[in-house]
């Protein structure tokens, strides 16, 4: 296959994800949103695993930062166990984290509880 297709094939699949996940977003009811939720749960359900897929592939590659900054900042602090732990366990994470991502953006039409506890600081 030519680069320009395969090109034309992730840009027609970004398209396709980001209008199929208007229709679901478009009630979703924040946590500081004080209106009533005027969804059933299963669409609540269906649109917070969204969002959380969502989130996760976004920010997923955050954890390559912050997963050895957290480790610095622990009781045994050690430049050699941070950098040749925890650059590694960021990569693994970072990784795990868009691939659960991608999973529940792609499942999101059958809801479950959470596969990873949300990243910290980000409101979802």
């Amino acid at each position: 296959m030519d680069s320009a297709w395969i090109k034309r094939i992730f840009l027609a699949a970004g398209v396709l994800t980001f209008l199929g996940a208007l229709p679901v977003m478009a009630g979703y009811d924040y946590k500081f949103d004080q209106r009533i939720n005027p969804m059933g749960n299963y669409e609540s359900e269906m649109s917070g695993k969204l969002t959380r897929g969502a989130v996760n592939t976004l920010f997923g590659w955050t954890e390559l930062v912050k997963t050895p900054i957290d480790m610095a900042q622990g009781p045994k602090k050690n430049f050699f166990k941070v950098f040749f732990a925890g650059v590694p366990y960021g990569v693994v994470k970072a990784a795990g984290r868009t691939g659960v991502g991608i999973f529940e953006m792609v499942t999101c039409y059958a809801p479950q509880k959470p596969i990873l506890p949300p990243i910290q600081g980000v409101v979802v």
